[in-house]
This record gives C-alpha cells, sequence and structure tokens, in this order.
C-alpha cells in the first residue's frame, strides 16, 4: 500500500497481514524446491536470481520486526552474523536470526546455487558473481 507524502512522495507501508501473506505463500517453498533440482541440475541465472531474491526478502521479512540481539522466541536457531553493515565500523554486530529449516536452506543455496567469484566472502552476489549492491542487483 502507498501513502502519499508531502511533496509529492510516496512511503510504502507494509501491514503485519501483507508480510504474513508473503511469508506463507508459496515462494519460500518453490525457491527451497529449485534449491533442491539445483542439485542434480545448474539454474540459470533467471532462476538463480530469483531465489536469491527470495530468500533475500525472506529473510528481511522474518527478522526485521525483532530489536537488537534478540532471538526468535521459539524453535531451534542458529545465529548469523553480518559483517559489512551500516554500523561495522563502530564495532557493533549485527545478528541474523534464523531457524534450523532457513539455516539447512542457506547452506544449500551456498554449495548449489551461488556462483560468487573466487575469493569473495559474499553468499548473496549480482548475476555476474560480485558483490551485490544496491544499484546492480540485477
Amino acid at each position: 500500500m502507498l501513502e502519499r507524502k508531502a511533496l509529492g512522495k510516496y512511503e510504502l507501508l507494509l501491514t503485519p497481514e501483507m508480510i504474513r501473506n508473503y511469508i506463507d505463500s508459496d515462494r519460500f517453498t518453490q525457491a527451497v524446491n529449485q534449491i533442491a533440482s539445483a542439485m542434480t541440475k545448474k539454474l540459470n541465472n533467471t532462476m538463480r536470481i530469483q531465489v536469491r531474491d527470495t530468500l533475500l526478502i525472506y529473510l528481511a521479512m522474518t527478522n526485521f520486526r525483532r530489536t537488537g540481539d534478540v532471538p526468535p522466541e521459539e524453535g531451534e536457531k542458529a545465529e548469523l552474523q553480518i559483517f559489512w553493515h551500516k554500523e561495522a565500523k563502530s564495532g557493533q554486530v549485527c545478528s541474523l536470526w534464523i531457524d534450523e529449516d532457513q539455516l539447512i536452506t542457506l547452506q544449500n543455496f551456498a554449495k548449489y546455487v551461488c556462483q560468487a567469484k573466487p575469493g569473495l566472502p559474499y553468499l548473496f552476489t549480482a548475476a555476474s558473481g560480485q558483490e551485490l549492491s544496491s544499484s546492480g542487483a540485477r
């Protein structure tokens, strides 16, 4: 939903219902299935980018509501540390909490789908295999 702000600018308003609908949709399941198929057959660039984008959005939507280093309340969880973020220079740690199924999905993504250039420590990369940037994600 877009809401008009002053000077003709718009703000995207995501409601909890919209986020729940996305998380409960088939997109994440389809991404997991595509990762599974990548174990036996290489994904083309379009499919690889769709899987990457789905995982990024899913991780953001399942973590954005948490404050600081507060882990999810239920189930098994793993802590991923994000090293390149806006507070990194000041020594702040940015944690991303995921459940066991998400961890397995990310491990399979890293092994079978991720195409980072050798020597680059990135899980999510641009189609070229280079560092993902906000201006050149596609």
